[in-house]
């Protein structure tokens, strides 16, 4: 976590009135699927360039991004609740009594802008252990289950699969046992 991330989640805190909390960890959090997407695009693109130059590869990655989309909505398991609202790319804070999911902003730093969502800590049901989707596009996977049915599905892209192991290992430490499932 970067003093500047913390420094903008601190201030989120005062405004809410919640400037007792610590601010734990911070990290770069996309929707469950998105850098898997983002790599057949890539993929698909240089395919499509290679057999059609600048238009084949327009088509090319819409249309491997759009099979890539399919598959991993197949792939989640949305058994659990609807999902939360997740934008495309986000600042996940864990406080030492909430999670917060932010719009990223900031130029060469990312860094939280716009809340999306605040929940209490004693709000959420259960979260599983992550998994982590290996290859090219590694990200770390984990879906955050709470009391009312929703369900926020989300991933730690390889740049900040670090940041967010710390993260799901402190969240699921601080809700309990019983709601940390999937040992």
């Amino acid at each position: 976590m970067k003093p500047s991330q913390e420094k903008r989640v601190r201030a989120y805190l005062e405004s809410a009135g919640a400037g007792e909390e610590q601010v734990l960890e911070v990290a770069l959090a996309y929707p469950a699927g998105r850098v898997t997407r983002l790599f057949a695009g890539l993929k698909g693109e240089v395919i499509g360039a290679a057999a059609g130059g600048a238009a084949g590869a327009v088509v090319g990655k819409q249309m491997a991004t759009d099979a890539s989309r399919k598959r991993t909505d197949a792939a989640l398991d949305r058994s659990g609740g609807a999902d939360l609202p997740v934008g495309e790319r986000n600042m996940m804070a864990l406080t030492t009594g909430r999670l917060l999911l932010f719009t990223m902003g900031g130029a060469f730093t990312p860094l939280p802008k716009k809340l999306l969502w605040d929940i209490a800590l004693s709000d959420v049901a259960q979260v599983p252990k992550p998994q982590l989707v290996a290859g090219v596009a590694k990200a770390l996977r984990v879906d955050v289950a709470l009391a009312d049915g929703r369900v926020a599905r989300l991933e730690f892209p390889r740049a900040a699969v670090a940041a967010g192991e710390v993260l799901v290992r402190e969240l699921r430490a601080r809700i309990g046992k019983d709601a940390a499932q999937g040992e």
